[in-house]
């Protein structure tokens, strides 16, 4: 039987910052897939969330969220976002030979769930931590897999 306070294993969390950036994702090019994907409206604006599924160079699986204005009015102050929204579905569907028309922006998250791209990874300071951000999407997945080190 067990013994409270006796044989535990060590602590599995580790607030140092050593600890911090070796579990996170290191700058560079992976390939990556859409494992999930949302619109929601807020304001007349429609934010989409893209989800990206990695493996960073020790085969260990990371996900990799971002989110951006997808469409807003021309008269909001908003608008000039929608640019990276609408640029970085494009890049998406079209490196994997899908249709670029909808009769709804809620159509686009199933249309880019599965899909496989080539991102380029970089980190920005968030509270402190670096943290890991989607900086663009290069176009298709390569054959190879993800390079990492580049």
């Amino acid at each position: 039987m067990h013994k409270v306070g006796t044989d535990l294993p060590p602590s599995f969390f580790n607030l140092s910052d050593d600890a911090w950036e070796a579990s996170i994702l290191r700058p560079g090019i992976y390939d990556a897939t859409v494992v999930n994907s949302r619109v929601s409206q807020k304001n007349l604006i429609s934010w989409l969330v893209i989800a990206y599924e990695v493996m960073d160079e020790h085969d260990h699986v990371h996900q990799i969220e971002e989110l951006t204005a997808l469409d807003a009015p021309v008269s909001s102050p908003r608008y000039n976002e929608t640019a990276k929204g609408r640029s970085r579905v494009k890049t998406i569907l079209e490196a994997n030979g899908k249709p670029l028309d909808f009769s709804s922006v809620d159509q686009v998250p199933a249309a880019l769930i599965g899909c496989r791209i080539s991102i380029v990874v970089g980190s920005r300071t968030q509270d402190g931590l670096r943290v890991p951000i989607v900086d663009s999407i290069r176009g298709p997945a390569s054959e190879s897999g993800s390079d990492a080190a580049a």
